[in-house]
């Protein structure tokens, strides 16, 4: 990897966030190898793109999702790992909308102009979402449908799904979210088992991957998760990047999605 490129941006006029946003997922911008971090107000994701490997990119990677996918955290672990793996020059770019559930996500990236970029162009996708769901208490079978609907926009790519971690079951959140936590723990028992077997069955065993394989979550791996009880360190991010990269299926996967309308909360 060579030096580490930081851009910000807070007000710039739309024309030019979706070039820059179309610039940094396809290439046109970054010709090194390098990491390329672009800040938007909270109504646009945090977008940034990494490569690793010598020659001409033959295979890029999207890693989607909420705050855990935002900030480049999971770079440039992820595509070095996945360079290795192929001998190939990886380009890997993650997008992530912060504070933003599965229904939330679906409809900004939907309607995203930069989304036309990737279509036919990226060869993994992988989908980090859940978090938000769980701690805003959105139904789990809910939860699953959006996450399916999302996948659905990437007909072409090979796409998988982290299962979404154990976080904190007090978070710093509004009461109202916090007062469905606490009635959704009194009557359903362990949350986040609903939300990975609602997922299992929707997006299919083949395309997921189980998160508890990289850590029991919080508060039973307290050691890797910060103060909140709801991201992990950035040495962990880090490691979490590695994992994905090798759990990335480089073999296309068969069969469709069985996709349903998405829902709310």
């Amino acid at each position: 990897m060579s030096g580490i490129e930081r851009k910000t941006s807070k007000h710039v006029g739309i024309k030019m966030k979706v070039f820059v946003t179309f610039a940094a997922i396809c290439g046109f911008a970054i010709a090194t190898a390098s990491v390329a971090r672009l800040r938007y107000s909270e109504d646009h994701p945090s977008v940034v793109c990494a490569e690793a490997g010598r020659g001409q990119v033959t295979r890029r990677v999207l890693i989607l999702g909420e705050s855990w996918a935002s900030d480049g955290r999971l770079l440039p672990d992820l595509p070095n790992v996945i360079s290795l793996r192929t001998d190939q020059r990886v380009r890997a770019c993650t997008i992530g909308y912060s504070g933003r559930n599965s229904l939330k996500v679906f409809s900004n990236f939907r309607t995203d102009l930069a989304r036309r970029a990737l279509r036919g162009n990226v060869d993994n996708v992988v989908i980090l979402l859940g978090v938000n769901d769980q701690i805003q208490h959105m139904r789990a079978e809910h939860s699953a449908n959006n996450i399916v609907s999302i996948a659905s926009l990437f007909a072409q790519s090979n796409v998988q799904v982290v299962s979404a971690p154990p976080v904190s079951d007090d978070p710093p959140l509004p009461l109202v979210f916090r007062t469905k936590n606490l009635v959704s723990h009194f009557f359903n028992g362990e949350v986040n088992a609903d939300y990975v077997e609602a997922l299992k069955k929707r997006i299919g065993p083949e395309r997921l991957i189980s998160f508890t394989d990289f850590s029991l979550g919080y508060p039973r791996d307290r050691r890797k998760f910060t103060n909140d009880g709801i991201h992990l360190t950035p040495a962990a991010f880090h490691e979490y990047g590695k994992f994905i990269g090798r759990r990335v299926n480089l073999d296309p996967i068969e069969g469709a999605l069985n996709v349903r309308k998405p829902h709310h909360l």
